[in-house]
């Protein structure tokens, strides 16, 4: 997603395929029968706490940094506008070049049209 694409208030998605783990080699491993990974995001706005004590998705921390919610504690508390340390696994905040990997419905639809059709991304 662009940054001007985004909702604050609205769903998003990041979906991939599960990959294993050899412990013997130390990589990943990806099956053959792919099972898609979807995990749901709520969008909540740009730039709205420390992203030293959140979940930050990208190498590079600029100062406009993308933060989502998990879709249960938005439901239940709504946006977290302050953040604590026992907001870190309900909050994630995305470098503004890591946003390709949010995407909304459309795209999840044909995301995982691709995985089914064993052409997905993992």
């Amino acid at each position: 997603m662009k940054p001007a694409e985004l909702v604050i208030g609205q769903y998003y998605f990041a979906a991939g395929c599960y990959i294993g783990w050899d412990d013997k080699l130390k990589v990943p491993i990806e099956y053959d029968n792919k099972v898609p990974m979807i995990k749901v995001f709520i969008y909540i706005g740009r730039n709205l706490g420390v992203h030293a004590e959140m979940n930050v998705i990208g190498d590079n921390h600029p100062n406009d940094m993308y933060y989502f919610q998990d879709p249960e504690s938005y439901l239940r508390d709504g946006p977290k506008i302050s953040f604590s340390t026992n907001d870190r696994a309900k909050v994630t905040a995305f470098a503004e070049d890591q946003l390709s990997a949010i995407i909304d419905t459309a795209l999840l639809v044909e995301r995982l049209i691709l995985i089914k059709h064993g052409v997905g991304k993992s």
